[in-house]
C-alpha cells in the first residue's frame, strides 16, 4: 500500500515537473522530481567508497563524438561536480565495486516518462529533440529509485560546454542530496 502511495505521488510530482519543463523550454534546466527521504549522499558516498560508482548512459545525445566518447565525457565530467568529495564513475560494469547501485542517464525520452520504471529496466524508445535534450538521471539501488531529477539542454551544446555542465551540475546536487 505504502509503495502504491509513493509511486502515486511521485507520478503526480513528474507530472508537474514535466509542465515546469515544457513552460522553461527556452533556457538549460534542471529540476528535481525525487529523492528519498532523509537523503541519498550516503548511498553515493558508500557505493562509491572503494571504486568508480556505476554510470549507465542511455542515447547519443551528442553527436560530435562517437557515443563511447560521449560516455567517458560525461562521466569524466559527473565525477568533478559532486561537492566536497572524490567520486569516480565508469560505465563499465566489471569496474563499479558495488554494481546494485547505479547512475542513469537517460537522453531523450519521453518527458513523462517514469523514473520508476527506469530503475527497474524499462527505457522507452528514443524520441527526436526539438529544441532541447531532455535527459532523465536517476540514481537507483537494486532496481529501487533513490533519486531522480529531469533537465534540459540545448541541441547546440556539445558534451563538455559550460551550460551542459550546468545541467550535469544540476542534476548531480539532485541526485545526491543530504536530506529532503
Amino acid at each position: 500500500m505504502q509503495r502504491t502511495m509513493n509511486q502515486t505521488y511521485s507520478f503526480v510530482i513528474i507530472l508537474l515537473q514535466c509542465i515546469l519543463l515544457v513552460a522553461c523550454e527556452e533556457q538549460a534546466s534542471v529540476f528535481s522530481t525525487y529523492a528519498k527521504p532523509g537523503g541519498t549522499r550516503s548511498f553515493m558516498e558508500y557505493a562509491s567508497n572503494t571504486g568508480p560508482l556505476l554510470l549507465m548512459v542511455q542515447g547519443h545525445a551528442f553527436t560530435e563524438r562517437s557515443k563511447d566518447e560521449q560516455d567517458a565525457a560525461l562521466a569524466r565530467t559527473m565525477g568533478d561536480l559532486v561537492m566536497g568529495r572524490v567520486v569516480r564513475f565508469t560505465t563499465d560494469p566489471g569496474a563499479a565495486p558495488q554494481r546494485t547501485y547505479r547512475t542513469m542517464l537517460v537522453f531523450n525520452v519521453p518527458r513523462d516518462t517514469n523514473a520508476n520504471l527506469v530503475c527497474q529496466g524499462e527505457i522507452p524508445d528514443q524520441v527526436a529533440p526539438d529544441k532541447h535534450h531532455f535527459v532523465l538521471a536517476v540514481f537507483c539501488s537494486r532496481g529501487d529509485l533513490l533519486a531522480a531529477a529531469r533537465g534540459l539542454i540545448r541541441v547546440q551544446a556539445g558534451v563538455e560546454d559550460a551550460e551542459t555542465r550546468e545541467v550535469l551540475k544540476g542534476l548531480v546536487g539532485a541526485l545526491y542530496v543530504t536530506e529532503k
